[in-house]
């Protein structure tokens, strides 16, 4: 209809055209540039609209706006996220997510709003400031992290999920203040809870940390399995090579009735366990009878692994420096290969991703 304006068509009237007809009014700018100003001038006016679908027009008007560069824009999405509309304030901090980065003019502004947005009532508000938080903010923002911790005491169990699940993504290795609030969800009466905890803590605990090491031996006895296949895979990023400790955790998996944390376990001992440890290799020897093929196949891909350096006697290998890192390299070929081998593991909130590792079907 905008593409037949006769000429001196009163822009007054068009201007304070809103409700059921803000739609036309905003395809303006789609017809003649000449109406560009004139559509963004009715698009701020309507955020102030009463109507909840009116400011939603008129944001996702600001939105494309914000898509095309403008600064305005984004000072507009800004400030919706304070919109009384759980709906408006998601797509503002949705949009804010991919429009900045670290370091931009408002990223301290977005920042203090994805913040406070992380008490939100509106569950899909609060894991779009997550992701905005992820966007702007980054690992090992102490404020960020500040507000993480304090929702991992909430007395809503959803929030105290949320709150880890963020931590793992958003904490530096080795932060004491997240790590404190982990060993405590570790402990909480929500499996929920403890699932996260334990997978968080192989994202936030540094490589070689006893006394995190120490946190999933004395949770190895936790009764439900997923428990048990959240720690073995958790295990990995955290113990150092050759930990007694958790190795014998581990081989206590190994008796599982479950498959699922059998396989996790043989799997983690590939990575933790000294080439030729021979407690090690005897307990994967006795696994030749499991009826599960997922334990046999990781088994024999560890075994091979670990018995590779014993094929070279030690007096010869000392003296034959290309030898003995021909079978270190064996080894570490075999741990590349391995899907679920890495001591690293990259894990991303419940924003980037959908099923975590322990959620997995467990199998009897």
């Amino acid at each position: 209809m905008w593409a037949k304006l006769p000429p001196g068509t009163d822009l007054a009237i068009l201007s304070v055209v809103g409700g059921e007809c803000l739609r036309d009014t905003l395809k303006l700018c789609q017809v003649n540039s000449c109406f560009l100003e004139l559509a963004k001038a009715t698009a701020r006016q309507h955020l102030e609209d009463d109507s909840a679908s009116v400011r939603m027009e008129a944001l996702k008007a600001n939105v494309r706006m914000g898509e095309q560069g403008s600064l305005m824009a984004r000072k507009t999405l800004l400030a919706r996220t304070l919109d009384q509309d759980a709906s408006i304030r998601e797509l503002a901090v949705r949009t804010l997510s991919y429009l900045l980065v670290a370091g931009d003019e408002d990223a301290l502004l977005a920042i203090s709003a994805g913040i406070r947005l992380l008490d939100d009532d509106d569950s899909a508000v609060r894991q779009a400031a997550r992701s905005l938080l992820s966007a702007v903010a980054g690992r090992g923002n102490s404020s960020v992290v500040a507000a993480l911790v304090a929702s991992a005491s909430s007395m809503d169990e959803e929030r105290r999920v949320e709150a880890v699940e963020a931590l793992a993504a958003l904490a530096q290795r080795g932060d004491g203040e997240a790590l404190a609030a982990l060993k405590i969800c570790m402990e909480d009466a929500s499996l929920r809870v403890r699932q996260e905890a334990v997978a968080a803590l192989g994202d936030v605990a540094e490589y070689g940390d006893e006394t995190c090491t120490e946190l999933l031996c004395q949770a190895s006895s936790e009764p439900d399995p997923t428990m048990r296949c959240a720690l073995a895979h958790a295990s990995t990023a955290i113990a150092a090579r050759g930990s007694l400790s958790m190795i014998r955790a581990l081989l206590s998996f190994l008796l599982d009735s479950h498959a699922e944390v059998r396989v996790r376990a043989v799997t983690a001992l590939g990575v933790i366990a000294e080439p030729g440890h021979e407690e090690t290799i005897a307990a994967l020897s006795a696994l030749e009878s499991d009826p599960d093929s997922r334990v046999h196949n990781a088994r024999d891909n560890v075994l091979e692994m670990l018995k590779s350096t014993l094929d070279i006697p030690m007096d010869a290998a000392a003296d034959d420096e290309c030898a003995l890192e021909e079978a270190i390299a064996k080894g570490v070929r075999h741990r590349l290969m391995s899907a679920d081998a890495s001591p690293r593991r990259s894990r991303s909130p419940r924003l980037e991703r959908e099923a975590p590792i322990f959620r997995r079907q467990v199998t009897c």
